[in-house]
């Protein structure tokens, strides 16, 4: 049991699992929906799921103030969903890691530019921008997209530039460019690589936002068209009868909770994986090995065995060697310093580690 604890605990395979439901319901939505999503008869309107009183098996989920089966557009919503999450963050990740790429690599005004317009972007309000620019031009598919888009991009540009300026003062960009690389060819084949596990969890955490924004825009009548059948919509359409038919807005609401949870997750499930300190405090913790032992087996630091009827105590000088041949201190042979066992000890050990990792 413990064992499948820790197993549960290392790979997501709840989120996981929903997540493939999730993307296979969407790709396979046309040919799996039960009924024609947008078809009602109004004698059927509000026919309770099937494991009530007065349920059909015609309805297993119910039906909407229309006669029209809530099972079959909360499938279509599943794809609608996913085809709008997928462009907008794809586009925004591409038009975000570029700017940002551009902006911490070349500094000075071109940074300026884009931060600034960046900031603009984050702060300006994203449902009235939504509402003003729906009532000028209509509902549309590509409207909300591009809005979706206008919000995504912001934060990933602000994120890799953060990356870029860290990666651009590396000895491999400096050799680069002493090489005569130029500057498309670093950014392309130097930095862009090292921000990958960056932009992968950014976008998997951003993800689960995209989601509710358009839940959020659909529900307020600034999304896709009617005809369109989304969580946000059918959310929306049912909030008037959450007395009498709570199924119509039940379903699309935990339809969004699971996913939007689900992607969460995942989230912190890639960052923790891809995250190489992480990776490092986790493999001490499963050894049994404080942060101390954990440097001192990176650097090739050994202790000296204590004898089993010794009668050392806290405080007692041990000697500690070096794998490479010399002392703790730089030089041959060994150097001595208290037992890790007391507090004095402790921090003679650190000060030791540090001396050698600046060495």
């Amino acid at each position: 049991m413990q064992r499948y604890f820790r197993f549960t605990r290392r790979w997501p395979l709840l989120s996981g699992s929903i997540l493939i439901l999730f993307v296979f319901v969407g790709i396979t939505a046309t040919w799996i929906v039960p009924q024609d999503p947008n078809a009602g008869i109004l004698d059927d309107r509000f026919v309770p799921p099937i494991w009530s009183e007065d349920g059909s098996a015609k309805f297993p989920l119910g039906a909407d103030h229309v006669g029209r089966d809530v099972l079959s557009r909360l499938i279509v919503g599943t794809r609608s969903s996913l085809i709008i999450a997928t462009i907008s963050l794809a586009a925004g990740a591409f038009l975000g890691v570029g700017l940002g790429l551009i902006s911490g690599y070349l500094g000075g005004f071109i940074d300026e530019l884009i931060m600034r317009t960046a900031d603009i972007g984050a702060a300006f309000p994203l449902i009235l921008l939504a509402l003003a620019l729906v009532a000028a031009l209509g509902q549309s598919f590509l409207l909300l997209v591009i809005i979706l888009i206008f919000w995504v991009w912001t934060a990933f540009a602000r994120q890799i530039r953060g990356e870029a300026l860290q990666t651009k003062e590396q000895d491999f960009v400096a050799l680069a460019r002493v090489a005569g690389a130029s500057n498309r060819r670093i950014i392309l084949r130097h930095i862009l690589p090292a921000t990958i596990n960056t932009i992968i969890v950014l976008a998997t955490l951003r993800v689960g936002l995209v989601i509710i924004v358009e839940a959020s825009l659909s529900f307020l009548g600034a999304g896709v068209p009617p005809s369109i059948p989304t969580w946000g919509l059918m959310a929306a359409e049912g909030r008037q009868y959450l007395d009498s038919a709570w199924w119509v807005t039940f379903f699309p609401c935990m339809a969004i909770m699971a996913v939007v949870l689900a992607l969460n997750y995942m989230g912190d499930w890639l960052r923790d994986s891809l995250d190489p300190r992480l990776r490092q405090l986790e493999g001490a913790a499963r050894t049994g090995k404080g942060p101390i032992d954990s440097e001192r087996v990176h650097l090739g630091i050994t202790f000296s065995p204590r004898k089993p009827n010794s009668s050392a105590h806290s405080g007692t000088v041990i000697p500690v060697t070096s794998s490479n041949g010399g002392g703790a201190s730089g030089g041959g042979g060994s150097s001595s310093i208290m037992s890790p066992g007391s507090g004095n000890g402790r921090r003679m050990l650190l000060n030791t580690v540090t001396a050698i990792r600046c060495c």
